[in-house]
């Protein structure tokens, strides 16, 4: 019997394709990525002095190849850019604090936020990416303006992705297939969770975000009302989605519209991949190897599991506010 070609001739092509992409990375195979903490919000083991990652965020970047140093908002500043000198990306992730400024989360962010672009000025690949609340964020401090924000109705919902034409030669999205494009057009697998939000018209009403971002996506909320739902920086390394990526692959409590639709988990995948490549592009070497890089790793800290179905993750991790680069013993949240 005749066998088809077909399978190895697909296997061929996706492989070309792998090695391709993996040829635009420039030098760096051990990539150390930075993820914010915030400030506590009501759940047990987290007091008002402590701050928390959510361990999907660790999840999410670990499972395209790097590994994570928590950058704790409220350590003293020298710690702060003490750690920043080990990581090659920073990430901004989601949560629910108030984004006012002289609040010492907010002015973190904002001296975070300058320090990414001074070393991208200076010839440093430096990649940052906000996810919802650091989706907003980013474009507060970009429009220095809290007024970028509008409210919206999608606090627990899933929507659509309406692509613009630079979707599809963006860092994000480059290397989407057609059929997840497609997907993601027509099927609900972005999984939102904001109040909060950017219309298109804001980039009209504020020229610092039309000269700085250029919008990937616009996504509907339960009304209808358009918001921008991924962007990415035209002159910098910088990215943002108002949709959560890491819900499908790694979050799982009742009453959350989370997708784990295969398509769903897939994107994850995709964006994932391509935040990390972005980071394996800065080949700025750690400050130091060995032990004091070690100390500062995730892997220092324990995860802690949640049962609480009213907060929206299943492992957190708790971190309070030392002088030293040292993690701390914590007790697990029933």
């Amino acid at each position: 019997m005749h066998k088809s070609s077909a399978f190895p001739i697909v296997v061929n092509a996706v492989t070309c394709f792998l090695l391709l992409s993996l040829a635009d990375v420039q030098g760096n195979e051990r990539p150390i990525v930075g993820i914010l903490s915030q400030p506590c919000t009501g759940f047990r083991g987290c007091n008002e002095s402590g701050s928390y990652i959510a361990s999907s965020y660790v999840k999410f970047v670990e499972m395209a190849g790097a590994r994570v140093i928590p950058i704790i908002f409220n350590a003293p500043h020298d710690e702060i850019m003490f750690r920043m000198r080990y990581v090659h990306m920073l990430l901004f992730p989601g949560g629910a604090v108030p984004l006012q400024p002289g609040t010492l989360f907010f002015e973190t962010s904002k001296s975070l936020f300058e320090h990414v672009i001074d070393l991208n000025k200076r010839g440093f690949w430096f990649p940052l990416h906000g996810t919802c609340l650091g989706f907003e964020l980013l474009h507060i401090l970009v429009a220095r303006s809290g007024g970028v924000l509008q409210t919206f109705n999608s606090t627990n919902c899933r929507s659509k992705l309406n692509f613009t034409e630079s979707a599809r030669h963006s860092r994000l999205f480059q290397n989407f297939s057609n059929d997840l494009f497609e997907a993601a057009r027509k099927k609900k697998i972005a999984v939102e969770h904001h109040m909060y939000g950017v219309s298109p018209e804001a980039y009209k009403n504020f020229p610092s975000l039309q000269s700085f971002f250029r919008i990937l996506s616009t996504s509907a909320d339960l009304q209808g009302k358009i918001y921008v739902s991924s962007m990415e920086a035209i002159d910098f390394p910088i990215s943002g989605t108002q949709f959560h990526p890491e819900k499908p692959v790694f979050e799982w409590k009742t009453g959350q519209e989370i997708s784990h639709d295969p398509q769903a988990i897939l994107m994850a995948q995709m964006l994932s991949n391509a935040l990390i490549t972005e980071a394996k592009k800065n080949s700025r070497p750690p400050l130091s190897k060995g032990p004091q890089l070690n100390s500062l790793l995730i892997y220092n800290y324990s995860p802690i599991y949640i049962s609480d179905d009213s907060i929206p993750f299943e492992q957190v991790y708790v971190f309070h506010t030392s002088s030293t680069p040292h993690p701390r013993s914590l007790e697990r949240i029933n």
